[in-house]
């Protein structure tokens, strides 16, 4: 991440936001974001229920696994029991109700997999029945998640005075797992990066996006989960996972 003949980030270290900010990674446990509003959480309340959001207008899905559930009669048989009624979530597939009709939209709409498709996703999972212009996850539903999940911390160290503790500490220190395991670390100004669902809300009640949301920051981090370095050799992990750490 760090290019020592440049003392400068390397180039894999630079993270493309939504906006095409450019923000040196840093969050989920292998380094792969650089805001917690495109990370972990944020993306995940979307890409694994792919709810309707409003910066969101396209799907988490791929051309070949689209046309696999266009194809299985059982996915058009069911939707074809219960897709008529306007009210089902399944309605959108319905379609004409024929078996090509139904299998041609569900290839459809679940081909909508990026913005350029907004368009079609849009008429069939947002302006059309059941949802009918209303968004699965509003935008301040969002905010509010977004304040809880930013809120999230590190679980608070415990048994420190007890005798088995103490030992992981002294052999943490003596094995030199600090070397790479750092005990603790200091946060910076936590300027955060403001995503489009969280503009939208503040624009909608008259509020500044860049202070909404809580920021803390200059927080002394202590380290508490060795799964961030699971995938790392390190010949001392094994005798570690059989002691007591911080």
């Amino acid at each position: 991440m760090w290019d020592k003949a440049k003392n400068d980030w390397a180039s894999g270290a630079w993270y493309t936001l939504a906006d095409g900010t450019k923000k040196v990674k840093k969050f989920t446990y292998a380094m792969t974001r650089a805001s917690l509003q495109d990370g972990t959480g944020a993306n995940a309340i979307w890409n694994i229920t792919n709810v309707t959001r409003s910066d969101r207008h396209y799907l988490y899905t791929s051309p070949a696994w689209a046309k696999y559930q266009s194809e299985d009669p059982e996915v058009i048989s069911y939707i074809k029991k219960h897709g008529a009624d306007e009210s089902s979530v399944l309605h959108p597939y319905y379609a004409d109700g024929t078996d090509e009709g139904i299998k041609e939209r569900v290839n459809e709409i679940l081909s909508c997999n990026n913005a350029a498709k907004s368009a079609t996703f849009e008429k069939y999972l947002l302006n059309g029945a059941p949802y009918n212009g209303e968004e699965e996850m509003s935008d301040k539903d969002y905010y509010d998640f977004m304040v809880w999940h930013r809120g999230l911390a590190v679980p608070a160290a415990r048994n420190l005075d007890n005798a088995q503790v103490q030992e992981g500490k002294k052999l943490f220190t003596q094995w030199g797992c600090a070397t790479c395991h750092k005990p603790s670390w200091k946060t910076g100004s936590d300027n955060y990066w403001v995503d489009n669902a969280i503009k939208a809300y503040a624009k909608s009640i008259g509020q500044d996006p860049n202070t909404m949301l809580p920021k803390y920051p200059n927080q002394t981090i202590y380290h508490w989960s060795q799964r961030p370095f699971a995938r790392l050799p390190c010949p001392q992990r094994s005798r570690v996972y059989h002691v007591a750490l911080l």
